[in-house]
């Protein structure tokens, strides 16, 4: 007789021609106590001893609506996942909207004389607007005549003189 086991005890190879041995395989699970009798060979086995294993050795799923193990745990990371969304993306969209909004709103009420900062850092004096042109002075004598795209007008002056106060 020649078996071959491994750390499980299962049997990982068997010589055809001896006998299945006598002794049970380490680590097996005990037969049940009515193994012998007539009535257990041909009544249904009970369902603690319904085998759901396959040959190759996976498992079947369980009949039934039962989820599959885990499913549950996955929901925690997309409830998370959404919340993160909301806080980093749609929230901070909000606020460039609102902030655009107040810009345009500044950007139509530009008039003759308003002081305004460009966007090099420069300060002048509104002369006149045309669709989407200015024409400012450059200096506070108003003699130097200088014309700019509306879009390089970044803020008004008095809300630099603000924002510098606060700080």
């Amino acid at each position: 007789m020649m078996n071959e086991w491994n750390m499980n005890g299962l049997v990982l190879a068997q010589d055809n021609n001896a006998p299945a041995p006598a002794t049970p395989a380490p680590n097996a699970a005990p037969a049940p106590a009515n193994a012998g009798t007539p009535a257990a060979n041909s009544a249904a086995p009970a369902a603690s001893q319904v085998d759901t294993g396959r040959a190759d050795g996976s498992l079947q799923q369980p009949q039934g609506g039962a989820p599959a193990p885990g499913m549950e745990g996955l929901l925690l990371p997309f409830i998370l996942l959404a919340v993160m969304l909301i806080f980093f993306m749609i929230l901070p969209a909000r606020a460039r909207k609102k902030q655009q909004k107040k810009f345009d709103e500044m950007m139509n009420a530009l008039k003759r004389d308003d002081r305004v900062m460009l966007q090099n850092g420069k300060f002048v004096t509104i002369d006149r607007v045309e669709n989407d042109r200015i024409f400012v002075f450059a200096d506070k004598n108003r003699s130097v005549l200088e014309e700019y795209h509306k879009n390089a007008v970044s803020m008004r002056a008095d809300e630099v003189d603000k924002q510098n106060v606060r700080k």
